[in-house]
Order: structure tokens, then C-alpha cells, then sequence
């Protein structure tokens, strides 16, 4: 049985690692709770 061992580069690594962190959505997720912020103030 042969197992191979995958090496990344440190690019890759660092881009798997910025996926994994889901940008967009956490972009959202604050723009949902500054509108939000926003709408919950009193006299706007």
C-alpha cells in the first residue's frame, strides 16, 4: 500500500486558511447589525 504525503505551499495554506474565515459572510453578518444599529436608535 502506498500513501503519499501532500505538501502545500505557504500560499496555499494561507488560502485554505481565508476560506475557511468565510468573508462574505461575515461582511454580511456586519452590515446586517449596523443597519440594525442603526434602525434600533431611538427618533430616526
Amino acid at each position: 500500500m502506498n500513501t503519499q504525503v501532500l505538501s502545500q505551499s505557504f500560499t496555499q495554506k494561507l488560502r485554505a486558511c481565508y476560506a475557511l474565515t468565510k468573508p462574505r459572510v461575515v461582511s454580511l453578518i456586519v452590515f446586517t447589525a449596523v443597519i440594525g444599529m442603526f434602525l434600533a436608535t431611538p427618533g430616526v
